[in-house]
């Protein structure tokens, strides 16, 4: 007799459960009005034909829920798609398994999360794209501010007038202090990312770094500089944290464009391998010295230096980009040649189990 489901009454104990999933059968023998209105197709006599219900991308992520269920671990909430009455919805399901000899079954709550995942995910593209529109506009705006902050000084050196050189100071001193609240603005909102909790879900990152890269080449006529991306497959889905490998992106872009001069191009590929994903991030700009190159992931590394432009730099960014990767039990390597540019290596590992079932 289960102690979950009256069949009697045809309904569940608790009253928080609004299914009840039968494994003899494979059929189930409770749906509360809600689920059936929602998803018509729950009523598939099987679990074949239930497994067609889910969006193909999430396949996995249900079987591999369902496995571990039926193995007795606990899964938690599980999260993803479903296709039904024409349109695509989120579900999260909280599952548990009931072993009984008569009756073994599976139980538990099932909500409709779409508004929730879609405000998540607005509020995730516009975090995103304000990320990538400040870094892109801090390169755009110091460097032209270097240049005019250079010429200023040259002007200082032929000006004799007591009274105009104080001017000259002035505006000096002006842009210094626009170049200053530039890099104070970068610096903050990386360093606020970053101390976040990691937030893994599963995300397309072709698909992020293809918006990324429209964004950079919206700047491009004034940055004046090439940007490529090429991918081993048209969909790379991998679990991470998506507000921080967005600032891992755009500090090592941000980089890249320090040291490139005009014309350069900055490219990334993406690998998808068995067991895990690769990310390659290649310019062709100024390149690190080789005494410089074993330093470069330090805390407030000896390796900084001013960009190209005379952008300033804190020695933090490639120290955090490493740590925050390795937080992914991921590596970046970096490779470089002076004066022909310089390869970041990523490698982020996949799900062994998802990628045993992939191949």
């Amino acid at each position: 007799m289960s102690q979950v489901f009256n069949s009697n009454s045809q309904k569940p104990i608790a009253s928080n459960i609004n299914f009840v999933f039968d494994l003899a059968s494979g059929r189930f023998v409770y749906l509360d009005d809600w689920l059936k209105s929602l998803v018509p197709e729950i009523l598939k006599p099987n679990t074949e034909q239930l497994l067609n219900v889910v969006h193909e991308d999430d396949r996995d992520i249900a079987i591999q829920a369902y496995q571990k269920v039926l193995n007795g671990e606990a899964v938690g909430s599980v999260k993803f798609r479903i296709v039904t009455n024409g349109q695509e919805l989120w579900i999260g399901i909280m599952p548990f398994l009931e072993l009984n000899k008569d009756q073994p079954v599976l139980f538990g709550n099932i909500m409709d999360i779409t508004a929730e995942v879609e405000n998540f995910s607005s509020i995730s593209r516009y975090a995103n794209k304000k990320n990538s529109v400040l870094h892109m506009l801090a390169h755009d705006l110091r460097g032209p501010l270097g240049i005019a902050n250079s010429m200023v000084s040259v002007l200082e050196k032929d000006i004799s007038q007591p009274r105009s050189l104080e001017k000259t100071k002035a505006i000096s001193t002006i842009i210094q202090e626009a170049i200053d609240l530039i890099g104070d603005l970068i610096n903050r909102e990386f360093l606020e990312t970053i101390g976040a909790a990691l937030v893994k879900k599963r995300i397309d990152i072709v698909k992020k770094l293809a918006e990324y890269i429209e964004e950079c080449k919206r700047s491009a006529h004034i940055a004046d500089r090439n940007f490529v991306l090429i991918s081993s497959s048209t969909m790379v889905q991998i679990e991470l944290d998506e507000a921080k490998f967005m600032q891992i992106v755009n500090n090592l872009i941000s980089n890249a464009l320090k040291f490139t001069h005009a014309n350069a191009t900055l490219s990334i590929s993406i690998k998808d391998h068995n067991d895990r994903v690769e990310m390659v991030f290649s310019d062709d700009g100024i390149g690190i010295p080789a005494d410089l190159l074993p330093n470069i992931f330090d805390p407030f590394t000896v390796s900084k230096r001013t960009g190209v432009h005379g952008e300033p730099t804190t020695g933090l960014g490639l120290s955090i980009v490493k740590e925050v990767i390795t937080w992914h039990n991921g590596t970046i390597v970096c490779e470089s040649q002076e004066g022909e540019g310089t390869t970041f290596t990523i490698s982020f590992p996949k799900d062994l189990e998802q990628a045993a079932r992939n191949n």
